[in-house]
């Protein structure tokens, strides 16, 4: 279910995405806090919302990779490899020691806190996309000024 729902909300994600002219780190953003919200809900350990927060978490948390990685070569184009190699090489170190660390709070201190810990990392998350999104947004209009267009 949870796979399904992840592919579903990439297209889902993906249309509007593709009509739209920016914003992309702005929605990036709103679909981690959707995450830490979800990662909130799981830290109480409350079975009955196990099952619906699973989905949450696949149908949000699972898509802004992609939505991110559109907005860099949207906003790079000149530098694609370049920006994209720089930001798949954090994507996918966070890919590898996010279970790892998950699994070691989990077993050590407790599910809860594991959970905690992972919104936590989603918090930073947000700064560090809405600090690089108002630090391109700064660049383009520099540039856009620099240029005359």
């Amino acid at each position: 279910m949870g796979a399904a729902l992840g592919l579903v909300s990439r297209v889902i994600s993906g249309v509007p995405a593709d009509r739209r002219d920016g914003r992309h780190l702005y929605t990036t953003a709103l679909m981690l806090a959707g995450g830490v919200a979800g990662y909130l809900l799981l830290a109480t350990g409350l079975k009955p919302l196990m099952i619906p927060v699973a989905a949450l978490g696949f149908a949000l948390v699972r898509v802004w990779p992609g939505l991110f990685t559109f907005a860099v070569v949207r906003t790079h184009r000149d530098k694609v490899g370049k920006s994209t190699g720089m930001t798949q090489t954090g994507a996918y170190l966070g890919g590898v020691l996010s279970p790892a660390c998950f699994g070691l709070i989990a077993q050590h201190i407790s599910y809860a806190s594991a959970w905690l810990a992972n919104s936590g990392v989603a918090v930073l998350g947000i700064a560090a996309v809405s600090i690089g999104r108002s630090l391109l947004s700064h660049h383009l209009r520099q540039q856009e000024e620099a240029y005359g267009g």
